[in-house]
C-alpha cells in the first residue's frame, strides 16, 4: 500500500494492463482492495473504460460498491457515456436506480452530460425516469439544467413529469429560462410545463429570464401565458429583476405588456430603485416615462437628492 495508486491491482486497473490484473489476481490479491482515493479497481477500470473489468467481476469484485463522487461503477461509466461498460455491469446485475455520489443515480448521472446512448440503455432496462435523489432532484431536471436538449426530449418521451419539483433546482422552467436554453423552454413548454409555477429563488420562469439576459425568451413566456405581474422570489416581480440588471428590452417589453410600475416591495422595494443599482440611466427613463416617480417619493430621493426628474438624467 502507498503511491498515488494505492495498490497495485488498482495501479494496473486504472491503466488498463489486462495481463497484469490477470497476474495479480491470480497470486491471490484482494480484488475488492482499496487503492487510490479510497477507490476500489472496478470502479477506476470502469471509469477508463478498461477490458480489465470483465477480469474483476470474474474474481468477485463487489458490482454495487459506493465509491467516490459518482457513487458506484454503473454510475461511473454512465457519467462518461461508456456504454459498452454499462451494459456488461448492468448484465453482471448492477442495482439500476439505486442513489449514490453527487448526481444521484446512473440515468441522472448519464443526463448530466448528454450521453445519449447511455440514457436509452438504462430506460430501456428498466430505469424508473422519475427517480428523485441527486444535486438536481431527477434526470429531466439535471438535463434540463445543463442544456441537454436532446435528453431533455428523450426523457419526455419516456413519460418523465414535466412539472417535478424535487432537488436543489426544483423549478425547471424557471432554471432554463434563466440560463437562456431557449429550444428546452419550448419543449417544455409544449409538454404542458406549468408557466407561471412558483417557487424557487426567482419565485417564476418570467422573473428568472427577465433578471437573466433573453428578451425572446421573456417574449416566448409571456405569450405562453406568463402573469406580467405575477409575485414572489427575491425581487418581487419581473420588471424589478430586469431593472435592477438594467435589461433595457426586457423593462422596454414588460412595460409595454403592462408591468405595473409602482408596485412597493422585494429585495429593492421598487423598480426604479432597482434600476438604480443598475447604475444605468436607460431603464430609469423608461420608468420614469411611466409616471413612476410621482409615486416611488424614497426611490427619487435615493437617486436625485430631491432634484426634478429631468435633473436625473441630465
Amino acid at each position: 500500500q502507498g503511491g498515488n495508486y494505492g495498490n497495485a491491482l488498482y495501479a494496473a486497473s486504472y491503466n488498463g494492463h489486462e495481463a497484469i490484473v490477470k497476474l495479480l489476481l491470480d497470486r491471490g490479491v484482494e480484488v475488492n482492495a482499496r487503492g487510490g482515493d479510497c477507490l476500489n479497481a472496478l470502479y477506476t477500470a470502469s471509469y477508463n473504460r478498461h477490458k480489465a473489468i470483465v477480469q474483476l467481476l470474474d474474481r468477485g469484485a463487489e458490482l454495487n460498491a459506493q465509491e467516490g463522487l459518482y457513487g458506484k461503477a454503473l454510475q461511473v461509466a454512465s457519467y462518461n457515456g461508456h456504454d459498452a461498460v454499462a451494459q456488461l455491469l448492468l448484465d453482471r446485475g448492477a442495482e439500476l436506480d439505486v442513489q449514490g455520489g453527487y448526481y444521484g443515480n446512473a440515468l441522472q448521472t448519464a443526463s448530466h452530460n448528454g450521453h445519449d446512448a447511455v440514457v436509452r440503455l438504462l430506460l430501456d432496462r428498466g430505469a424508473e425516469v422519475n427517480e428523485q435523489g441527486g444535486y438536481y432532484g431527477n434526470a429531466l431536471q439535471t438535463a434540463s439544467h445543463n442544456g441537454q436538449r436532446a435528453i431533455v426530449q428523450l426523457l419526455l418521451d419516456r413519460s418523465a413529469d414535466a412539472n417535478s419539483q424535487e432537488g436543489d433546482y426544483s423549478d425547471m422552467l424557471q432554471v432554463v429560462s434563466h440560463e437562456g436554453y431557449e429550444a428546452i423552454v419550448r419543449l417544455l413548454l409544449d409538454r404542458g410545463t406549468e408557466v407561471n409555477a412558483q417557487g424557487g429563488d426567482y419565485g417564476h420562469a418570467l422573473q428568472a429570464v427577465s433578471y437573466s439576459r433573453s428578451e425572446a425568451i421573456t417574449q416566448l413566456v409571456l405569450d405562453q401565458g406568463a402573469e406580467i405581474n405575477s409575485r414572489g422570489g427575491r425581487y418581487s416581480n419581473a420588471l424589478q429583476a430586469a431593472s435592477c440588471r438594467s435589461r433595457e428590452a426586457i423593462v422596454r417589453l414588460l412595460l409595454n405588456r403592462g408591468a405595473e410600475v409602482n408596485t412597493q416591495e422585494g429585495h429593492y422595494g421598487n423598480a426604479v430603485e432597482a434600476a438604480y443599482n443598475s447604475r444605468n440611466r436607460t431603464p430609469i427613463q423608461l420608468l420614469l416615462d411611466k409616471d413612476a416617480w410621482r409615486k416611488q417619493w424614497n426611490g427619487i430621493r435615493k437617486l436625485c437628492m430631491h432634484q426634478e426628474k429631468g435633473a436625473l438624467l441630465s
